[in-house]
């Protein structure tokens, strides 16, 4: 099974990969109430592999759109990064900046020096591939 957006996400691990950090909380799971599953973690190409279990795209993505608005919103104060990655928005065949999180002029730029996409269920479907459903 595959959660799609514009392309591949996150999907059902193999027995290589590990599971979400999130497990049964993973945003896989939330996506529809029939196809539930917990997606692989996301490293990126040139991240080495701590051995510390990462969360899916997904639930990054979750994190921190909570983060983001709990910071611009209510205020709390975060001393560091909240975010692992960023992403390449109003360019042809990238994201659009209507769907991204961009740290406003005047906001804590230091604790996300990225645009990234946020995070709303309904814009993902599960598909599924070559696996029969029982």
């Amino acid at each position: 099974m595959v959660v799609s957006e514009r392309n591949r996400l996150t999907r059902k691990s193999n027995t290589q990969e590990r599971l979400c950090v999130m497990d049964s909380q993973c945003e896989c799971n939330f996506i529809s109430k029939d196809n539930g599953f917990t997606g692989v973690e996301f490293l990126l190409p040139n991240e080495i592999d701590t051995g510390v279990r990462q969360t899916c795209i997904l639930c990054h993505r979750r994190t921190v759109q909570t983060l983001f608005y709990d910071l611009l919103y209510a205020g709390r104060p975060f001393k560091g990064v909240i975010q692992r990655f960023g992403n390449i928005c109003s360019k042809v065949g990238e994201y659009s900046n209507d769907v991204m999180l961009i740290c406003p002029i005047g906001g804590p730029v230091q604790c996300m020096p990225l645009p990234s996409v946020s995070h709303q269920r309904n814009r993902y479907t599960v598909v599924t591939q070559g696996i029969p459903l029982v």
